[in-house]
């Protein structure tokens, strides 16, 4: 069961990664780097969808879980789903603009909308009432 928890939670660790920013030292780029680099970000803000299928694994408190995973954003939304080592299915992640919803093997759902500024990505899960 803890596995399963850490497996949730790092599937939605990686929903919530891709909207968070952190601080940092930026290095020095010369001129054909920057360049390089102003191109990448320009190809990457043109992405609007993308599908992801892989294999996971997550080990914690000596303990360890694999499965599988697939993944399907676009700009509004992301649908995650992820897979026991036999296919079955342990947990959902689905995130909406104002919704994000865990959804367990056993029907077993949290909830989080977001709150205060707009522009504030953090979402914290509550239990279904």
């Amino acid at each position: 069961m803890q596995a399963m928890r850490a497996l949730c939670l790092l599937g939605l660790v990686a929903v919530l990664v891709g909207c968070a920013n952190a601080p940092g030292a930026k290095p020095e780029l010369g001129a054909a780097s920057q360049k390089l680099r102003d191109q990448h970000l320009q190809s990457l803000a043109a992405i609007r969808q993308f599908s992801l299928q892989g294999r996971i694994g997550v080990q914690t408190n000596g303990k360890g879980f694999s499965g599988s995973l697939q993944w399907q954003h676009n700009s509004i939304n992301d649908d995650i789903s992820l897979y026991s080592p036999l296919g079955s299915q342990v947990a959902s992640i689905k995130k909406t603009p104002e919704l994000v919803t865990l959804e367990d093997s056993n029907g077993k759902k949290r909830f989080s909308s977001r709150r205060g500024n707009t522009n504030t990505r953090i979402f914290r899960l509550a239990p279904a009432a």
